[in-house]
């Protein structure tokens, strides 16, 4: 994936409220991802249609 492509897709995940973006003010500069309620509902919505896929 480049790097480009990347930065759009957590932007749009953000504004979308799928995941939630923690900042470290610190040297160097440190950022963490972790999926929200909703992108956690959504995991759990995703694996139940696949286990009646399958």
């Amino acid at each position: 994936m480049f790097y480009d492509t990347g930065i759009r897709k957590e932007r749009a995940y953000g504004k979308e409220g799928l995941i939630e973006r923690i900042e470290y003010q610190q040297i160097p500069p440190k950022v963490e991802y972790k999926l929200s309620d909703i992108g956690e509902k959504l995991k759990k919505r995703k694996r139940l249609n696949q286990k009646i896929i399958i």
